[in-house]
C-alpha cells in the first residue's frame, strides 16, 4: 500500500471532499490500473504533513499528444467515513481551530518497527509501559505528539500491533529514534498480553 502513493495540492477542501465521495481527478503519469487501491496524500496550506487517505482508481485519462488535458486518474475514497475526511468536513464547517492539534488527536499514523528476534522485541517493548517510554526506530517519519498505529515486525511477521504516543525524538549513534509510550489502557493491555505470551513460550522452551 505504501508503495502506491499520489499527492494532491488542496486549495478548496470543500470541493475535494465532495469529489472524493464520487469521483476526483488527480493528475499523474503513473500507470495506475482500474481497481488499484492507492494512498492519496492531500497537501493543505499551513499543514506540516500530507493527510493520507486510501482511494480506489475508477477511471483513467491517458496522455495525448497536443492535448491540453492532463493525464491522470479518477479516484474515489475507499472509506467515505475515513478520519481524514471527517476532519476535513470539520475544517469546512469551521469547527476546527487548530488543525495540527486535531490531526494528532484523531489520527493513528501507520508505522513499523523491526527486530531480529521476538526476545529482542520483548526487551524493548516492555519499556512502553514505563513513564519515560522507550526509544525505537521507525520506518516512517514522526513528530512529538503523534499517535501511531505501530506494527512490531520480527523477520517478515507482525507479532504485535498497538497504538503508541510519540513523546519526543532523539538521535542515538547517528540514528534518529522516536521515544514512545503505550497510548492508552487498551494499548497497555495488548502489550501485556504480548509480553506474557513471549515469556510463557520462552519458559516452555527452557523446560522442554
Amino acid at each position: 500500500m505504501r508503495g502506491k502513493r499520489l499527492y494532491l495540492e488542496v486549495h478548496q477542501p470543500k470541493t475535494v471532499i465532495a469529489e472524493l465521495g464520487d469521483s476526483l481527478f488527480v493528475p499523474t503519469r503513473l500507470p495506475w490500473q482500474l481497481g488499484d487501491l492507492i494512498e492519496l496524500g492531500l497537501r493543505l496550506p499551513r499543514v506540516s504533513r500530507s493527510l493520507d487517505i486510501p482511494v480506489v482508481v475508477i477511471g483513467r485519462r491517458l496522455p495525448r499528444p497536443g492535448s491540453l488535458l492532463s493525464a491522470g486518474v479518477v479516484v474515489r475514497a475507499f472509506n467515505p467515513n475515513h478520519p481524514v475526511l471527517e476532519i476535513l468536513r470539520d475544517v469546512v464547517a469551521g469547527t476546527v481551530v487548530d488543525l495540527e492539534a486535531r490531526l494528532q488527536e484523531r489520527l493513528r499514523l501507520p508505522a513499523t518497527t523491526g527486530y531480529v528476534s521476538v526476545h529482542e522485541a520483548r526487551i524493548d517493548l516492555a519499556g512502553l509501559l514505563e513513564e519515560d517510554g522507550v526509544a525505537i526506530a521507525l520506518d516512517a517519519p514522526a513528530i512529538r505528539g503523534d499517535r501511531l498505529a505501530l506494527d512490531v515486525v520480527v523477520g517478515e511477521h507482525v507479532v504485535c500491533s498497538l497504538h503508541v504516543l510519540v513523546k519526543r525524538l532523539q538521535v542515538q549513534n547517528a540514528q534518529s529514534l522516536a521515544v514512545v509510550v503505550a497510548l492508552d489502557d487498551t494499548a497497555r493491555a495488548t502489550l501485556v498480553r504480548f509480553l506474557t505470551t513471549v515469556d510463557k513460550h520462552r519458559q516452555q522452551l527452557q523446560q522442554g
